[in-house]
């Protein structure tokens, strides 16, 4: 029986909802969520914005049509969890989440100035590192306990003080652009430091080497012209 046109459907096996209903679920929520980092506060939680490339295979068979772009996070430690109810609204269109969930494109100019970086030599710090026989503490330990500790509970018997808590994550506006292309990387700075003006927040951005050598030269360049 079919209670909701394209919702919920009843069967002898249980309740099942139609893909229609799943479709437009997800749309309403793209909407209603936009960009925001819902129930974060800058004041007890700590705000993090990893990027690196995404992939997508659109087209499974032939392998063509792979989207490659740039994914950008929003993470929070402590994390938050908030549960509200998605308005639904028949008439969202994806033209009106891509408006929502679009990342302004910034073209990178560089300058004639030279751009060569010199690191510092860095203070060697000798600390000594207490768990680094852990792992051989924790294999020893197999044949003298029965049910032995897995490593997550090793951790937790050997460790002490107040646990922030797990992070979580909110997925941002991906860019549609090479993420080694320069206005990507460019783009992408500007994004972050938008949200992180947002939240009344030191913009952290977290990029691999290559992508973080990239925005380095991005920002000595404005920095200099």
């Amino acid at each position: 029986m079919l209670l909701a046109q394209g919702t919920l459907l009843i069967s002898s096996t249980g309740l099942g909802f139609l893909y229609p209903g799943v479709k437009l679920f997800e749309m309403c929520s793209a909407v209603q969520q936009g960009t925001d980092l819902v129930g974060v506060d800058p004041k007890t939680s700590w705000i993090q914005f990893p990027a690196d490339n995404v992939d997508h295979q659109i087209r499974t068979l032939d392998g063509t049509g792979t989207f490659h772009g740039m994914g950008i996070l929003g993470a929070a430690t402590p994390g938050t969890k908030e549960c509200r109810a998605v308005r639904r609204d028949t008439s969202v269109t994806p033209d009106r989440i891509s408006a929502l969930g679009r990342v302004p494109v910034h073209f990178y100019n560089p300058s004639s100035v030279d751009l060569s970086l010199v690191y510092e030599i860095l203070q060697d710090f000798a600390v000594e590192d207490r768990t680094r026989k852990l792992d051989l503490l924790w294999k020893v330990s197999w044949p003298l306990r029965s049910p032995r500790l897995g490593w997550s509970g090793m951790m937790q018997t050997i460790c002490c003080g107040a646990y922030p808590g797990k992070s979580s994550f909110t997925f941002l506006p991906m860019i549609d652009m090479d993420p080694i292309n320069m206005s990507c990387i460019f783009s992408t700075l500007h994004f972050v430091s938008s949200m992180a003006s947002q939240y009344d927040c030191t913009p952290v951005l977290t990029f691999d080497q290559p992508l973080w050598w990239k925005s380095t030269m991005i920002i000595d360049n404005n920095h200099c012209s």
